[in-house]
């Protein structure tokens, strides 16, 4: 019996999957595009700003964003990595399963 997290994350990969069959490009890179503007933001917050700070001496605020940004980049990289990662599985399982195949 799967618990709820699971069934929540499996329904959250069939989204995923739905969307990637679309054909509307920027939906493809959605999660994409969310994922990166959070890197970039940790990038600017722990190495950029710090750098600056140390060596011009000044005090620069970081970039607050509101908690639920973070929350939502969690969920969404979570699910990404996980639709991903099936996504690899799959594709090995399928070609190992093919009769050309050459692995030994």
């Amino acid at each position: 019996m799967q618990s709820f997290q699971e069934k929540e994350i499996e329904a959250k990969a069939k989204v995923m999957i739905a969307e990637l069959n679309q054909d509307d490009n920027y939906t493809k890179r959605a999660r994409p595009t969310v994922l990166y503007a959070g890197i970039i933001i940790m990038l600017i917050n722990n190495v950029i700003l710090p750098w600056i700070s140390y060596f011009k001496g000044l005090q620069i605020p970081p970039i607050n964003l509101p908690s639920e940004f973070w929350l939502a980049w969690g969920g969404i990289a979570s699910v990404y990595s996980f639709g991903r990662s099936k996504e690899k599985l799959l594709n090995i399982k399928h070609t190992l399963q093919r009769p050309d195949s050459n692995i030994d």
